[in-house]
């Protein structure tokens, strides 16, 4: 997986006030009032539609623009490493196999939203079935989430335990910051873990595909 923490975009001095911002700009399309009952978010709210595709949100467009940077060198240093033969045979590997594609022919967004989770909100286990690359960009992080270890993984990105108990322990924990993005293949297993804060854990994530 790939973590980005990503520069502010012009006119703003830090990617603090940045996502300030931009959290009242998601704010007005989180309409209804409780979780999706067909997604995998849990205690919170998510936009409908795709998000990238709504008009007049300047905010996100500078997001936009930012995400598409960071998933471009991805896709370049993924397809580095397919040249460079890290792995036996990269035309096999479910992940590289695909990446000299997306350097050379480019790539597209599949689907865009935000996800607003509230105390005690989560994610299930879950997979991202129409994308190559998926992701989670954070907006707003409660204080328990930025606690680090100390707050024993609160509201952190989780990889690599499926949806049964399969008495698998995590591959590893991701602690989301204002401004990071996390770029990860879309067949892993993920999810998030509850957190007990007043504030709100905020994102906006996506999926990428090769052209």
């Amino acid at each position: 997986m790939f973590v980005h923490d990503l520069q502010p975009p012009p006119g703003f001095a830090d990617m603090a006030g940045f996502c300030a911002a931009l959290a009242g700009e998601l704010h007005a399309h989180h309409h209804d009032r409780r979780a999706p009952v067909d997604q995998t978010l849990r205690g919170g709210t998510q936009t409908l539609g795709n998000l990238f595709d709504l008009p007049a949100l300047p905010l996100v467009a500078a997001l936009r623009e930012r995400i598409a940077e960071a998933v471009t060198r991805t896709v370049h240093a993924l397809a580095e490493r397919a040249r460079n033969g890290t792995v036996d045979d990269p035309t096999t590997h479910p992940l590289l196999a695909r990446a000299a594609q997306a350097r050379s022919g480019g790539w597209r967004f599949t689907d865009s939203w935000s996800s607003r989770l509230l105390r005690g909100g989560f994610h299930t286990h879950h997979v991202h079935p129409h994308g190559w690359l998926s992701s989670a960009c954070y907006v707003s992080v409660p204080p328990s989430v930025a606690a680090g270890d100390a707050g024993g993984h609160a509201g952190w990105l989780q990889f690599g335990q499926p949806d049964r108990d399969l008495g698998l322990a995590p591959l590893r924990h991701v602690q989301p910051r204002v401004g990071r993005l996390v770029l990860f293949p879309s067949y892993l297993w993920h999810g998030t873990l509850p957190f007990d804060d007043d504030a709100e854990r905020l994102t906006v994530a996506f999926d990428v595909m090769p052209r």
